[in-house]
């Protein structure tokens, strides 16, 4: 990072190395990583039109929105399943509470 809080691939991204760019998200450069000032790269090459750049970062944007989506759509899902557990678990309780065993 530089003083201002930009990454390599903020810095890449902004010369416009396409290929630089590339080879860092390839190799697990966080293209979610913030400057100091709020930035990501994705924001930075917007303010500089720099097209294919753009164009790359946004679709790793969308398919990482759209997987967190997916996570807690999957955490959502799991919440209910649980839910739904316990709701069977107090309705067997109550059931069997309600079951006369002396009989």
């Amino acid at each position: 990072m530089d003083k201002d809080g930009k990454s390599v691939l903020m810095m890449a991204s902004l010369n416009g190395e396409l290929d630089l760019v590339k080879l860092l998200i390839y190799k697990g450069a966080d293209f979610t990583l913030r400057s100091v000032h709020g930035k990501t790269a994705l924001d930075f090459v917007r303010a500089f039109d720099r097209e294919k750049i753009v164009e790359y970062l946004d679709e790793l944007w969308r398919a990482y929105k759209e997987k967190e989506r997916r996570k807690q759509m999957d955490s959502w899902q799991e919440d209910e399943k649980y839910a739904q557990t316990v709701n069977l678990l107090k309705t067997a309780r109550s059931m069997a509470s309600a079951v006369d065993v002396t009989e």
